[in-house]
């Protein structure tokens, strides 16, 4: 596990009206689920001393998807950031 944030994890502004909106979905042990790359999701910590939590990311795009490249080098800076403050290497 890193303390890299991605996804969801950046946001700052989620707040008490979004808490209110949420829609909780509980899987079981080997389930799955799948939602919009644009949705806002989380988890809640793993509390298990004994049991982890294993995940699985898979994006699909059509071929008529385009790169933002200013947003995917803004991307690429911040997670280098945070690799350099969480001292993580490469391997």
């Amino acid at each position: 596990m890193t303390k890299v944030l991605g996804f969801s994890q950046g946001i700052t502004d989620f707040g008490p009206a979004d808490f209110a909106r949420e829609v909780k979905i509980h899987l079981r042990p080997g389930g799955a689920v799948a939602h919009h790359g644009m949705a806002v999701h989380r988890a809640n910590p793993n509390i298990s001393p004994t049991r982890n939590r294993r995940a699985f990311a898979m994006g699909l795009m059509g071929v008529s998807c385009k790169v933002d490249e200013a947003a995917y080098a803004a991307h690429k800076r911040e997670v280098a950031l945070q690799h350099q403050k969480f001292a993580i290497t490469s391997a």
